[in-house]
């Protein structure tokens, strides 16, 4: 208690704060956390050695409650008013208020719900006879419903969160909803099975947020580090040129300044490793939807000649494409500016280099996408090739103007008349280049105004580049003055 208190004094302060006084005030909470969850282990441990009648089966239960009272009670301890979720995270106190009696009445529940399934599946022949156990279950199913939906719509930031986790929040809701509609119609060993799963994956989803909170404090201790290294050096170059002593304010821990693409990264990967832990609770399951597989929603044919077969199209062929289309959207909107801050920062690359790399990226990491998705759904080539000629000649006739933009966006960001942060003229308008998108590329001039030019423009018209080989210009400033003036 007295180190926790010590690391809690830390936090904020410019000089003795650090990103390892959150891991380690995590650490304590799972400390305190262990005695009572290592009393029951000790007990489920000495009636799974006695295994006589029940000792076995109670065993067992005891030592998955050890096991959820580790994890709830530490999430509780972190919950905590002046706890980590309030000073390490800044979680808003109404927030925090609002958990932390959620995470009781919802651990409370998972203790009883855990009681059971660990008793009745270690005696699978008695089930039919578990009316107690049934009543508990569905008890159980109800009131966990009841607080994951509250959670859900009642949260204080619930209209913050994002869509991703709005469909989480959504997904877990409704399980505990199937899993009663289960029991009611006899499946009551599957029920029990779904359970041990869905309260696995709580644990883990738990633990994603509590890590990747711990990430995003890491980032804001090394911004506010970084703004304080500037302060002094600022401060020191003032001492130099004979300033006088200049004063440094405190720079404060704001989250929304950190990097905004590193924040992204650490995101990526915590998803890719909760999904792959998800995998490993779930694997055992996952081949009940190669059912899905027999369920044909059309058919299209394939080869030529005497060797034409029909080849079938199922709803796991259709699941198949969601996943692609949303894994490409995900590449498409992250690896571009993940590479830009992994690698393309690091090398010594010429002005809007980055940006024309990271575009095309975007652009084939797109088409690879769209083209995966229609293959997976049996849109192959050899169908698409006259969809494309027409196409063609439809963009030739009809849309001449938007697809004339779309190549001369191309390139510009191969030939790189203009990039990102030019100052330019073009016509009568001049400004800083600050976006280049497929159609139409964005300049904001000097009154701070956004400019939308037509790629095409930059193609065929005459421009003038300001800083494009040379960024020292010069400029002429031209004053009437009348005939009769001294």
């Amino acid at each position: 208690y007295q180190r926790l208190n010590k690391v809690h004094l830390d936090i904020g302060h410019f000089k003795r704060d650090s990103q390892w006084h959150t891991p380690q005030a995590i650490l304590i909470n799972i400390l305190l956390a262990m005695p009572v969850s290592l009393g029951l282990a000790l007990c489920g441990y000495a009636l799974q050695i006695d295994a006589r009648g029940q000792n076995a089966n109670l065993g067992a239960a005891l030592l998955l409650i050890a096991q959820a009272w580790l994890v709830f009670y530490t999430a509780y301890r972190i919950l905590a008013p002046g706890g980590v979720a309030e000073l390490h995270f800044r979680w808003e106190r109404p927030q925090v208020a609002f958990l932390q009696g959620w995470i009781r009445k919802l651990g409370l529940v998972v203790l009883a719900l855990v009681a059971v399934v660990a008793i009745a599946e270690h005696q699978p022949a008695a089930l039919a006879d578990d009316v107690l156990g049934i009543g508990v279950v569905l008890t159980c199913y109800a009131l966990m419903a009841w607080l994951l939906g509250r959670l859900l719509l009642n949260s204080p930031t619930h209209e913050k969160a994002s869509l991703f986790r709005k469909f989480v929040g959504l997904v877990f809701t409704a399980l505990p909803i199937a899993l009663f509609i289960a029991v009611c119609f006899g499946y009551y060993y599957t029920a029990l099975k779904l359970s041990d799963r869905l309260i696995n994956t709580l644990y883990l989803l738990m633990f994603w947020l509590v890590i990747e909170a711990t990430f995003a404090r890491g980032l804001g201790v090394a911004a506010r580090r970084l703004a304080y290294a500037r302060a002094l050096a600022k401060r020191q170059a003032a001492k130099e040129a004979g300033d006088g002593e200049a004063v440094i304010e405190e720079p404060t821990l704001d989250i929304e300044q950190v990097n905004e693409q590193s924040m992204r990264l650490i995101r990526l990967a915590l998803l890719g490793c909760f999904i792959a832990a998800l995998y490993w609770v779930w694997k055992d399951l996952i081949t009940v939807f190669s059912y899905l597989d027999n369920v044909t929603l059309y058919e299209y044919t394939s080869g030529t000649g005497a060797n034409i077969s029909m080849v079938p199209i199922s709803i796991g062929d259709l699941l198949g494409a969601s996943i692609i289309v949303g894994i490409t959207f995900a590449l498409a909107r992250n690896l571009p500016g993940l590479l830009e801050v992994l690698v393309l920062s690091k090398l010594d690359l010429a002005q809007g280099s980055a940006y024309a790399t990271t575009t095309l990226l975007s652009y084939v990491i797109a088409g690879v996408g769209f083209v995966s998705t229609l293959s997976t759904l049996g849109v192959s080539w050899d169908k698409l090739q006259w969809l494309v000629a027409a196409l063609s000649v439809g963009l030739g006739f009809g849309m001449q103007e938007i697809f004339a933009n779309f190549i001369s966006g191309i390139m510009i960001l191969f030939e790189r008349p203009v990039r990102i942060g030019d100052t330019i003229t073009i016509g009568n308008l001049s400004g800083t280049v600050s976006k280049i998108r497929i159609r139409a590329t964005t300049i904001t001039d000097f009154d701070r105004k956004d400019i939308i030019v037509p790629n095409k423009t930059f193609i065929t018209g005459q421009l003038i580049n300001w800083s494009l080989t040379d960024t020292i210009t010069r400029v002429t400033l031209k004053l009437g003055v009348d005939y009769g003036s001294d």
